[in-house]
């Protein structure tokens, strides 16, 4: 095991000189350093946080420098590991740092309990939930209410992922569009938002034209407004009623925020719309119960999913598919309630689709 991990970083190494060579016109030569083995010792004392070790690059080559325990020096903060990072002309070590990811668990946590309690009021009027972004932002936004139909099985215009430039700046980009205010107002229009329908603004920098014309719009309907910028106190967080910021600090790359920021707001997204669908009653603990077994993967899955809920056996769960009309929220219904298709389906309305309130 060890040699095969001392030949995977000898690999990584070779790897990284080539790529390097190829863009930058440099090569890098190093051994791979000695694997270290060590064992993380006790906490000293409450409030003081793990920092990892690292390796490091000196006069005399290579050296591990040891993790340790340490006090923030403020509440609330968090260590960055350093890392080595391209400087223009040559490899540089950037040194780790106590930074505010914490606002990332904390700030996101607060803003995405508000924001998904407030589109979940929205929710049962039948109003929606609409993402809107440029360039990276907007492609993620796109994505996660892409996969909600299929996960969730509601429909398609529930979620709605709105880009500057349109559908094709998915794959082509589209700088340019994003400049505008009025486009992103005209945007949101021709998507016929209400005042019932939720609006989450992406924009990592927090200062995207396009984005924050579209939540002027949007606030003037009467409707939520939500945005998701990583800059603490950016335009974004100030124009819209709730302010979600995860604070990834400098990317690696100076400005490609399809690092961590992307990252970040790819996670945050995947909160809010699996965050909604849990309240929703899309979801009965954690098992995908409105999953649609539209192929042979997905009949398993929901064949799982009844076998897990009801204790039964898979061939029972085929059965309890089949006279369900392949719903397995009735299924389960079906099988713990020892009840008919139609007296479930019944009941499961009258709770408004979530099946835990079917089931008490």
């Amino acid at each position: 095991m060890r040699t095969i991990r001392l030949l995977s970083l000898a690999l990584l190494v070779l790897a990284m000189s080539a790529i390097a060579f190829a863009q930058f016109g440099v090569s890098i030569t190093v051994a791979p350093p000695e694997l270290v083995a060590y064992s993380q010792p006790m906490c000293p004392q409450s409030g003081y946080l793990w920092t990892p070790g690292y390796w490091a690059y000196g006069d005399e080559g290579y050296f591990w420098v040891p993790g340790t325990w340490a006090e923030p020096p403020a509440v609330g903060l968090l260590w960055t590991p350093g890392y080595w990072g391209w400087g223009g002309n040559a490899f540089a070590w950037n040194e780790g740092y106590w930074g505010t990811q914490i606002g990332f668990y904390g700030g996101v946590n607060y803003g995405f309990g508000y924001g998904g309690s407030g589109f979940e009021g929205g929710y049962w009027q039948g109003g929606r939930l609409f993402y809107i972004g440029a360039g990276t932002s907007g492609r993620l936004g796109v994505l996660d209410a892409s996969e909600c139909p299929p996960t969730f099985s509601v429909d398609a215009d529930l979620f709605q992922g709105l880009i500057a430039g349109g559908d094709r700046a998915l794959r082509l980009s589209s700088e340019h569009s994003e400049d505008s205010r009025e486009e992103g107002a005209r945007d949101l229009a021709a998507a016929q938002f209400s005042q019932q329908d939720t609006l989450i603004g992406i924009a990592a920098s927090g200062r995207t034209p396009y984005v924050l014309g579209a939540v002027d719009c949007a606030r003037q309907l009467g409707a939520l407004t939500i945005g998701l910028s990583c800059v603490p106190g950016s335009a974004l967080a100030q124009a819209a009623e709730i302010a979600i910021t995860p604070a990834t600090g400098p990317e690696v790359l100076t400005g490609s925020t399809r690092l961590k920021a992307g990252t970040a707001t790819k996670m945050v997204l995947n909160m809010i719309s699996t965050g909604v669908m849990v309240r929703s009653g899309a979801t009965y603990g954690n098992l995908m119960v409105n999953v649609r077994p539209t192929n042979a993967k997905l009949v398993d899955r929901a064949l799982r999913i009844i076998s897990a809920a009801t204790g039964c056996d898979l061939a029972t769960a085929a059965q309890l598919l089949t006279e369900s009309s392949n719903n397995v929220k009735t299924a389960i219904v079906m099988q713990k309630l020892s009840l008919g298709r139609e007296a479930a389906e019944a009941r499961l309305s009258t709770a408004r689709g979530v099946l835990s309130a079917a089931l008490s």
